[in-house]
């Protein structure tokens, strides 16, 4: 039985003997391509491949498959463990040669015979060894949203943080009504016997509210100390995994402006905005109290949000602009500075600290101005958010007295509905507040997303599976690089080799580019035309600063 009779629409490569040996890892290796679909070329294999080695070993394997994108890891099989769902896979058998195991369309498991390329069906259950299995790329591949994603990570504390706030809601409701039948029923009904039950169960209520927002409490700086451990450490992973020339080119004040925007972020997402927004679905529950209290007093805090909204969206546009052009002169400034302290030998050298304090100083006025007019378009926004809170009061006293003057409503509920209206106004307030900084967090979350979306020097998997270089034959193939687009290439076409233990000096005019190659033998650049190679493989795909250090 042949493997090119499963039902595929292209056969196996098949290389020259002279360009790769037809030994079993060879073929398993061509067979594992095929069945993970590569549709890569001869060409696109020969090039993963090492060159001037047509006999490859196992590592070789690995190497090559990380190459293509197939980065894999290795796997005792103690007989009747393996799991089909799991393959295909390299088996390696102790004393024999390799295979691969795989399923046909038909879920059949089956066996290819690296030494005679035979294919038979198999028991799973009396296979063992070494698997060697694919890693599955798609944990590793870069999100858009990646912030997304990690804030799914917590979607299991939601349902608990919802059923306390819910509690909480219901607690809350002990004062208002304990205060309208000490009114309607202690007082006007001269009931003094009820009134020692009516403290009890208020005070009662009012402890468990207090033992309640402290557990929500502990349990949202519980998310925060979370998202302070893995978000920063992934983002500064992330910065330290980017192309050297990235790095360089955006420059320090940068780098540090986006670990700084997590702050943001995590205070918006924990602070008094995520309180405020696990009260809000609760409103309608208290809104439902007030309707059977006095009626059309319920409608004043459906009103109040009506008019949030409105709000929201009329100051919307200017906040945005105003935040942006805030953001952009907050890092000019800073931007400024840290290259003058950077540089602040060269600076006295030639004297130019006066034109650089200048400098400063009216990136310092501008950002000033720009803060300015964000503070006033603040300032303003929580003023009439404030005033419009008023006047909701002040309606919801009118219908109420109105409500008790024409008989549909009783002192005591008037109270409580007094008591039930400013505990929904303060979330309505805090929630419209908090989303006039939801611009500035929305432009930090895309600042985050698009750094973890960057291209990486090398894939974490790949990283990762490289087997580092042994013997260190270096060999430069028609090599170009600029450091920038417009500028003059520092190197152009350059070509050469050198053998393991070969000592070489390398010798040249200050720019003549000596350090560039070092920077493109360790891979902290990619040049922009041509091959860099250490033991017949690209230098990309090693992890050459780790393995020195190392």
């Amino acid at each position: 039985m042949n493997a090119i009779t499963d039902d595929r629409s292209r056969a196996p490569l098949e290389l020259p003997d002279d360009l790769l040996a037809p030994t079993d890892l060879a073929r398993c290796l061509t067979t594992m391509l095929w069945l993970l679909d590569w549709s890569g070329s001869a060409d696109d294999l020969l090039s993963a491949l090492p060159h001037v080695k047509p006999d490859i070993d196992l590592t070789d394997v690995r190497n090559t498959l990380a190459i293509l994108g197939y980065p894999t890891r290795m796997e005792r099989l103690p007989r009747g463990t393996l799991d089909p769902r799991r393959l295909p896979a390299i088996l390696l058998p102790s004393g024999n040669a390799a295979a691969v195991v795989y399923r046909d369309e038909e879920g059949r498991v089956l066996l290819l015979d690296g030494a005679t390329g035979e294919v038979e069906p198999c028991d799973p259950e009396v296979l063992r060894g070494t698997l060697m299995l694919v890693i599955d790329m798609d944990a590793g591949a870069p999100r858009q949203s990646w912030f997304s994603g990690i804030a799914r990570r917590f979607r299991g504390d939601l349902p608990a943080l919802l059923g306390i706030s819910g509690l909480m809601a219901v607690l809350g409701l002990a004062v208002p009504v304990f205060t309208m039948a000490v009114f309607d029923t202690v007082i006007a009904g001269y009931s003094p016997e009820t009134l020692p039950m009516l403290v009890v169960g208020a005070g009662a209520a009012i402890l468990l509210e207090v033992a309640f927002r402290a557990i929500r409490q502990r349990a949202l700086l519980s998310i925060a100390e979370r998202l302070d451990r893995v978000v920063p450490s992934a983002v500064f992973t992330q910065l330290m995994s980017l192309p050297t020339a990235l790095v360089e080119r955006a420059g320090t004040a940068s780098q540090v402006s986006r670990l700084r925007d997590f702050a943001a972020i995590r205070e918006f997402l924990t602070g008094s905005f995520a309180i405020a927004l696990l009260d809000m679905p609760f409103t309608l529950l208290v809104i439902m109290l007030m309707v059977v209290l006095g009626g059309w007093i319920a409608l004043v805090p459906v009103g109040t949000a009506v008019g949030f909204v409105v709000l929201f969206l009329i100051s919307r546009g200017q906040m945005r602009l105003a935040i942006e052009q805030a953001a952009r002169a907050n890092q000019t400034r800073e931007a400024l500075a840290v290259e003058a302290l950077e540089t602040v030998r060269t600076l006295k050298l030639v004297g130019a600290e006066e034109r650089w304090i200048e400098r400063y100083s009216a990136a310092a006025a501008a950002a000033a101005v720009s803060s300015a007019k964000v503070s006033t378009l603040s300032g303003s926004v929580l003023a009439a958010s404030q005033a419009l809170v008023t006047l909701s009061g002040l309606a919801a006293v009118v219908l109420g007295v109105l409500s008790v003057l024409g008989g549909a409503m009783t002192a005591g509920a008037l109270i409580a509905g007094m008591m039930l209206i400013w505990r929904v106004l303060g979330p309505m307030q805090t929630c419209f507040v908090m989303l006039s900084r939801w611009e500035q967090t929305q432009a930090s979350i895309r600042q985050v997303d698009g750094l973890m979306a960057l291209e990486t020097e090398r894939p974490p998997p790949l990283e990762a599976r490289m087997a580092p270089p042994e013997q260190g034959a270096i060999v430069f193939q028609r090599v170009t690089l600029r450091y920038l687009p417009q500028s003059e290439p520092v190197l152009a076409g350059a070509s050469f080799a050198i053998q393991p233990g070969q000592v070489v000096a390398v010798t040249g005019a200050e720019g003549s580019g000596k350090s560039t190659l070092l920077l493109l033998i360790a891979g902290l650049y990619r040049p922009q035309g041509g091959l860099v190679r250490i033991d017949s493989h690209d230098v990309r795909s090693f992890n050459l600063p780790r393995s020195v250090a190392a």
